[in-house]
């Protein structure tokens, strides 16, 4: 094979140069925007979360600072705090821990269908309740993530999407505007070498045509020649 054969052309090394920008591209939307979605609203559930926990140990201080030797005791009180709080659809646990992190079994909800469902939940940083200067315990709040991952599988789908899409667009059609002037180059010089063949033909012509010429001019010399020295050899010989 020449070198001719194995030289690539234009529209080849700008492809191959393509591909890895395309595929770049297609993976950063596909991928790392649903990312970066699904760490801005997890870090907003957790914050969230750590909030819910926050106004449920203040409202237990206060249960705290009426009655300090019975607050953990408080169970009435204690599911009238949190029956606005656990309404809410994406808590599925509250948990109170004493001052040794064990469980206040009294002031500890779960809401029911969690408990059967495999939901993804996202747990807050606790709270510290605070009485006195002195911790007494503290408030973990867990949410559900599954509306986040149902966002998020909804962003990778559309993601996907757009960006197959864009990456084709950034592969396509340099490509194309750039085998489309490869034909138009090629065509040009096909056309440019029937023009030069055809050139070279009628010129091929004319120099036979004047060769044959040339050799009729010197065959008519050459006679001409013959005819004057015979012309003068009858004038020299005597009658």
């Amino acid at each position: 094979m020449t070198d001719t054969g194995k030289r690539e052309t234009f529209s080849q090394q700008l492809a191959r140069r393509l591909f890895p920008l395309a595929l770049a591209i297609g993976c950063f939307i596909t991928f790392v925007i649903p990312a970066i979605y699904y760490t801005v609203e997890f870090t907003r559930a957790s914050t969230e979360a750590h909030s819910h926990a926050e106004m449920l140990a203040h409202d237990i201080r206060k249960l705290a600072s009426e009655a300090p030797a019975l607050w953990k005791y408080q169970a009435t009180k204690y599911a009238e705090i949190i029956h606005p709080l656990a309404s809410g659809q994406d808590i599925v646990h509250i948990i109170v821990l004493d001052e040794k992190k064990d469980p206040i079994s009294q002031y500890e909800h779960t809401r029911a269908e969690s408990i059967l469902s495999r939901e993804f939940h996202i747990k807050g940083d606790p709270a510290p309740i605070i009485f006195n200067n002195r911790k007494i315990g503290e408030v973990e709040v867990t949410v559900s993530a599954s509306s986040i991952l149902l966002k998020t599988f909804i962003a990778l789908m559309l993601c996907s999407i757009l960006g197959l899409s864009l990456a084709n667009v950034v592969y396509r059609f340099p490509l194309r505007v750039t085998l489309k002037l490869e034909r138009k180059i090629l065509e040009y010089q096909e056309t440019l070498e029937e023009k030069v063949a055809q050139r070279t033909v009628a010129l091929q012509e004319a120099l036979d045509r004047a060769c044959i010429l040339t050799e009729e001019a010197r065959a008519a010399s050459r006679a001409k020649s013959q005819f004057l020295a015979n012309m003068s050899h009858e004038i020299r010989t005597p009658m």
